[in-house]
């Protein structure tokens, strides 16, 4: 179900499910702290496993929604892996997309990268708004299968894009995380203090690698009765 206390017209929407390396997740945390956002809303998803985290003091939901007013973006956070009803999100996508009218989706995502290399790709339904992204430098991605959460909202949404970035492990990836914020930052002029950001991203990573084991701990010990998990 969708909640917005805002709604902005025709943002840019920037969104990630933990994924492959994680890094589509450890982006958009980034930005949500570098974009001075403020939280307008929440997707309560009654068919998952329900995971909270607190955060210097304030609560983090599993599936937040997140305003920069400066920039018009929209950062839609995941710190739950999607895994059961697709449908259910989709509608809540659709409902989200009727309120604000996005000008383009974005979908940040990490793949398997079995040669070593680093290279990131990127997918867009709309020719004209895949071009951007060819001019940044990032490859048009060509052969693929792509799965979950990022398959059903490329699917879905007509104004979508895709950008991959290639990892060698399934670990929580900071550093490739990292280099999709630059990707966004030469094409949207995000003013990026490049300094800070391995740090901040590895920061980051530690603190969703923590999510993401207690997630699987619940998926694990869901048939027991478990009040708090510490």
């Amino acid at each position: 179900m969708l909640k917005l206390t805002k709604k902005p017209k025709s943002p840019l929407i920037i969104t990630a499910f933990p994924g492959f390396g994680l890094v589509g997740t450890i982006a958009v945390e980034f930005l949500i702290e570098h974009l001075k956002t403020e939280e307008i809303g929440k997707i309560v998803m009654k068919s998952e496993i329900p995971v909270v985290a607190i955060h210097e003091g304030i609560l983090v939901e599993p599936l937040s929604i997140h305003y920069s007013r400066k920039y018009n973006i929209v950062l839609v956070r995941s710190v739950n892996k999607i895994s059961k009803n697709f449908a259910e999100l989709s509608a809540d996508f659709t409902a989200l997309e009727e309120a604000l009218l996005p000008k383009e989706v974005i979908i940040l995502d990490g793949v398997n990268s079995p040669t070593g290399s680093s290279e990131i790709y990127y997918f867009s339904k709309q020719e004209k708004q895949g071009e951007k992204y060819k001019q940044a430098g990032l490859k048009k991605l060509s052969e693929g299968i792509i799965i979950g959460a990022p398959a059903m909202l490329l699917s879905q949404c007509d104004n979508s894009s895709c950008i991959f970035a290639e990892t060698k492990s399934e670990m929580p990836d900071s550093r490739t995380a990292a280099e999709i914020i630059k990707v966004l930052d030469r094409v949207f002029k995000l003013e990026v203090d490049y300094n800070p950001l391995y740090e901040t991203a590895k920061k980051f990573e530690t603190r969703l690698r923590q999510l993401e084991e207690r997630s699987k701990l619940l998926e694990r010990d869901n048939h027991k009765d478990m009040n708090y998990v510490g």
